[in-house]
């Protein structure tokens, strides 16, 4: 008699985005693609393993992050998060004031 294989077991949380574009996760910050503010993503982790996984409610994966030690208070973060982040950021700097109402002062 053949014995079944192994199921891997996983920790799968839901977790909602944060306005810096931030995940917590045992006591870590991850980040992922700005712009996903206010969403709510699944963080995945394969017991195990050193990285976890970060993915839409519709299961697209946006991050994957080596794992930090639990508890660290680490913020890792992904360079082309980074990157995309600084764009937006400087984007809406770039936007012109709102007009001032005549007489207003």
């Amino acid at each position: 008699m053949s014995c079944p294989s192994a199921v891997p077991a996983e920790l799968e949380v839901v977790r909602t985005v944060s306005p810096q574009a931030l995940v917590s996760f045992e006591g870590n910050l991850y980040s992922v693609s700005p712009g996903m503010s206010g969403m709510r993503v699944t963080v995945r982790q394969r017991l195990g393993e050193d990285y976890l996984h970060i993915a839409t409610a519709g299961k697209a994966a946006v991050a994957r992050h080596r794992l930090a030690s639990r508890g660290a208070g680490r913020t890792v973060r992904d360079a082309g998060h980074v990157i995309a982040l600084e764009r937006a950021v400087l984007a809406q700097d770039q936007d012109p004031p709102p007009a001032v109402a005549r007489g207003a002062r």
